[in-house]
């Protein structure tokens, strides 16, 4: 019974990853544009949601191939992981997206959305509980 949520979470996994290098590599004059979008820091926002929903799926798989022994290293290695993978989009819009450029405040936007799910994850499966004790589910 465990291989269907196995299948299930990678395929979540990847559809996440493939729509968030889709949407990243998009030209930007290819970027829908709306009068209600003009919300300030929008973009940052989106940035660290795409992120934290990379970072849990991935996290959701490998945990769903074997359960993890040691929870907030792995979600500490995949959050090291999609920044870098962050930092690489933004060098990759540089050099070969047409009306896109590197911005430093999109890899602090990233790296929020990593930081979000490190923090969540410490907190629900490491960190300390109300009794004192550590959580080891």
């Amino acid at each position: 019974m465990k291989n269907k949520p196995t299948q299930f979470y990678f395929w979540c996994f990847i559809v996440s990853l493939i729509g968030s290098f889709v949407l990243f590599t998009l030209p930007g004059d290819d970027l829908p544009s709306a009068d209600w979008l003009n919300i300030p820091y929008l973009d940052k926002l989106v940035h660290a949601a795409i992120f934290t929903t990379l970072c849990f799926t991935c996290f959701w798989w490998i945990n769903s191939l074997q359960q993890l022994q040691n929870i907030g290293l792995v979600a500490f290695f995949i959050a090291v992981l999609f920044l870098l993978y962050g930092i690489g989009i933004e060098f990759y819009q540089e050099m070969c997206v047409k009306s896109r450029a590197f911005e430093l405040a999109d890899i602090a936007a990233d790296a929020t959305g990593c930081g979000i799910f490190v923090m969540f994850i410490w907190l629900k499966k490491v960190g300390p509980r109300r009794n004192g004790g550590l959580n080891q589910n």
